[in-house]
C-alpha cells in the first residue's frame, strides 16, 4: 500500500471524483472539514479520475493537513478506488463519494464500530436523499436504485443470504485486510472492471463485490444505524430515461456479480424461458412499470453477455 513513512493515521478517508459537480464536490469537502474527529489522525485523499481539465483543489483542501490530490489515468471507479487504497496507509477506509454529505460524526462513528465489531469487514450507513426538486410521485419505488438507505435497526451478516441487502458504497467503511485482499484479487479478475462506474456506464456491483469478497474471507458486513450522510440527487436522476438506463445497468451488472460469486455459477436462461418472460412483462405490466420490467430483462441478456465475452478471453489467455 502507500508507501509513506507516516502509519500513524487512524483512518484514510478517500474521494474519487471524474468530472465532479463543483458544487456537491464543495458540499462534500465541507462536511469533512466539520467532522468530529480530528483531521490530526485521518488522512483525506482525492483521487481525480482522468478529468478534463484535471481538478485543482490546493484551496480546498488547503484546511486539512493531511490532504492531497493524485492522478488516475485509467477511466472507472475501480481502478480510481484501487489507486487509493494504494496510495492511502490507515487500517480503516472510508470511501466518500462526491455526492456525500457525511454528518459531522461520521469518521468518530465509523471508528467507534470498527472497534466494536472487531469481525466486521466492511459497513455502511444510513444514506438520507437531498433531492435538488421536489421529485415525482411515481420515482419512489425507484429511490433504493439512488443508493438510498434509511432503517431503524442494525444489520450484521457473517454469512452470505442474497435476501438481505448488502452494505452500499456511500461512505463505505472498509477495513485494511478486506482492502489488500480485493487488490490482490483484481491482478486475477479483470471481470471485476465490468462493475462500475466508467465514463457515461452506469454499471455497478462494485460495492457488493467488496461485501462478497469480505465474507469469502471471513469477514462480516454490516449496516449500522449512527452512521449518517445525505445523498445529494440532481434532477437528471430522477427523469424516466435516466433510470432505465440505470435499471438497466444494474441487471447487467447482478448478473456479472452472481456468475463470479455464486457456487456453482449459475447458467444462461433458455431461450423458450426467454421468450415466456417478455411474454409475461407485456400481459402482467403497464406503463413505467412495463418499461422498467424491459430494462431489467434487457440487462440481463446484456450481462450474459459480458460473461461469455469475458469467459472467452480468459479460456484464449
Amino acid at each position: 500500500m502507500s508507501d509513506s513513512a507516516d502509519n500513524s493515521f487512524r483512518v484514510s478517508v478517500i474521494i474519487c471524483a471524474h468530472q465532479p459537480d463543483s458544487r456537491h464536490l464543495s458540499r462534500t469537502l465541507a462536511a469533512l472539514q466539520e467532522q468530529t474527529l480530528s483531521p490530526d489522525v485521518w488522512e483525506l485523499l482525492v483521487v481525480d479520475n482522468q478529468s478534463a481539465p484535471p481538478l485543482k483543489l490546493d484551496e480546498l483542501l488547503a484546511w486539512h493537513p493531511h490532504a492531497k490530490c493524485i492522478r488516475e489515468e485509467n477511466l472507472g471507479l475501480t481502478p480510481a478506488r484501487c489507486c487509493g487504497i494504494y496510495h492511502t496507509s490507515a487500517d480503516l477506509i472510508v470511501f466518500v463519494d462526491v455526492d456525500n454529505v457525511l454528518h459531522s460524526d461520521y469518521l468518530a462513528k465509523a471508528l467507534e464500530i470498527a472497534s466494536q465489531h472487531p469481525k466486521v469487514g466492511v459497513w455502511s450507513g444510513q444514506a438520507h436523499p437531498e433531492f435538488e426538486e421536489s421529485p415525482a410521485d411515481w420515482t419512489r419505488p425507484y429511490w433504493a436504485m439512488l443508493a438510498i438507505r434509511e432503517f431503524s435497526h442494525d444489520k450484521i451478516m457473517m454469512a452470505s443470504d442474497r435476501s438481505q441487502s448488502l452494505p452500499h458504497g456511500a461512505g463505505m467503511c472498509l477495513r485494511r485486510e478486506v482492502a489488500s485482499a480485493y487488490i490482490n484479487e483484481m491482478v486475477n479478475a479483470n471481470w471485476r472492471l465490468l462493475l462500475e462506474r466508467k465514463g457515461q456506464s452506469l454499471m455497478s456491483g462494485g460495492d457488493s463485490d467488496l461485501a462478497l469478497l469480505s465474507m469469502r474471507h471471513g469477514w462480516g458486513i454490516g449496516q449500522f444505524m449512527q452512521l449518517h450522510l445525505d445523498h445529494l440527487i440532481p434532477p437528471n436522476r430522477l427523469t424516466e430515461s435516466y433510470l432505465i438506463r440505470l435499471k438497466k445497468a444494474m441487471a447487467a451488472s447482478g448478473v456479472v456479480l452472481d456468475h463470479f460469486h455464486r457456487e456453482p455459477a449459475p447458467v444462461r436462461p433458455s431461450i423458450i424461458r426467454c421468450l415466456l418472460r417478455q411474454l409475461k412483462i407485456l400481459i402482467c405490466f403497464d406503463g413505467v412499470e412495463r418499461r422498467m420490467q424491459m430494462a431489467t430483462f434487457n440487462g440481463e441478456q446484456h450481462g450474459w453477455d459480458m460473461v461469455k465475452y469475458q469467459s472467452q478471453i480468459v479460456c484464449e489467455s
